[in-house]
């Protein structure tokens, strides 16, 4: 009775675990789906690249560079790398 015993409890521990482990990375993955759907998508604020914001205008990466250079789109410079906020390039399109 004793090895009957035994064994139920490892046959029942070992379906706890299998459970869990089975369960862990669904739920991480509903979690992780959930935190990318509350994410706030097209900031006003996010600093796009050249090729991003040249996107976004329809335009090439040379003509967004004109674009800049009389005064339509502003962009930043950090660590050496140009850098344009959506909001400026949403007010350039509107103009």
């Amino acid at each position: 009775m004793t090895n009957f015993n035994v064994n139920l409890q490892d046959y029942l521990q070992h379906l706890v675990n299998e459970a869990v482990q089975n369960s862990i990375p669904k739920t991480v993955q509903a979690t992780a789906e959930l935190l990318k759907q509350d994410l706030p998508k097209n900031n006003p604020d996010d600093l796009l690249t050249p090729k991003e914001a040249s996107d976004i205008l329809k335009c090439s990466i040379t003509t967004l560079w004109r674009y800049e250079q009389s005064g339509k789109v502003n962009s930043l410079t950090i660590g050496g790398k140009r850098l344009y906020k959506r909001s400026d390039l949403f007010n350039a399109l509107n103009k």
